[in-house]
């Protein structure tokens, strides 16, 4: 399994470049008539990361994946699990060497 993969893409994740959260914020309980019918907790997931440099054919198929609105993640860092993200996109570092230019993306993915 991979550490990282959206909608199916296997993201390189830098070493040490990504930190997990997760938020046990919401609490919901419901009642009619005064008698408890359930309780739910809701836990929110956040992945902040950023990739490795990549040659320009692999960062183009990741960039079409982290521009849609609403992406699935799965692999070791979601937990082992397939999560619906919204994804927050900061600019695509630009890194230039002798073959050509390398891209760097850093993003946080945020459980819907």
């Amino acid at each position: 399994m991979p550490a990282l993969a959206v909608n199916g893409v296997t993201v390189p994740i830098a070493r040490d470049q990504a930190t997990r959260d997760v938020d046990d914020g919401a609490h919901r309980t419901v009642a009619i008539s005064g008698r408890m019918l359930s309780t739910r907790r809701a836990a929110k997931w956040t992945l902040t990361a950023k990739t490795v440099a990549m040659l320009p054919a692999a960062a183009a198929a990741l960039e079409v994946e982290l521009r849609k609105a609403v992406v699935s993640a799965s692999g070791d860092l979601a937990g082992g699990v397939a999560r619906q993200c919204h994804v927050e996109m900061r600019p695509v570092q630009l890194l230039t060497r002798k073959g050509g230019a390398l891209s760097v993306f850093d993003f946080t993915l945020r459980e819907t």
